[in-house]
């Protein structure tokens, strides 16, 4: 992870990140404030928000990501000004530990474009979108993830790491 906060406060402003391996923020038990961030090609998730985790924000790019933002395990996340660009997913929702229960997100003014699936939301998951409820696309988002269908390892990023120069 280029970014990787356990059970901390605090917050990420003006900050880009880059061809992370795996995710571009990854924060668990934590409450962080982000502000104009711009994620490009993260291995997995441009941004993870999982354990309980408060996550508030603004002005957030995500381009090339394999999951743009998951928001997992009793997660809150509230966004405002967000783009998500070619990436495979855009936005998820779910239980992964069975000691949590889903996540819930809320998102305004967001722009989504040439993004395979643009939300997974599991049951007991919220996905607001302009407070608008996207309804539930899977009963086991988890096993759709990490590296079955979604995840750093799915056959479609080995597929288009392919094409991607070395750096």
């Amino acid at each position: 992870d280029a970014f990787d906060g356990d059970f901390i406060v605090g917050s990420i402003e003006d900050c880009f990140f880059f061809y992370s391996g795996n995710d571009g923020i990854d924060i668990s038990g934590s409450v962080v404030k982000v502000k104009n961030l711009k994620i490009i090609d993260a291995g997995d998730k441009g941004i993870s928000v999982g354990e309980k985790s408060k996550l508030t924000g603004e002005n957030i790019y995500l381009e090339n990501c394999e999951i743009g933002i998951a928001c997992k395990d009793s997660s809150h996340t509230q966004l405002e000004n967000v783009k998500i660009s070619k990436s495979h997913l855009g936005l998820t929702v779910y239980q992964k530990k069975s000691e949590y229960s889903g996540g819930k997100f809320s998102i305004n003014n967001f722009e989504i474009i040439d993004t395979k699936v643009p939300y997974l939301r599991e049951n007991l998951s919220e996905i607001l979108i302009n407070n608008n409820l996207i309804p539930v696309a899977d009963d086991k988002v988890k096993e759709l993830l990490y590296g079955k269908e979604f995840g750093k390892k799915s056959e479609w990023r080995m597929a288009f790491r392919e094409k991607i120069p070395d750096r």
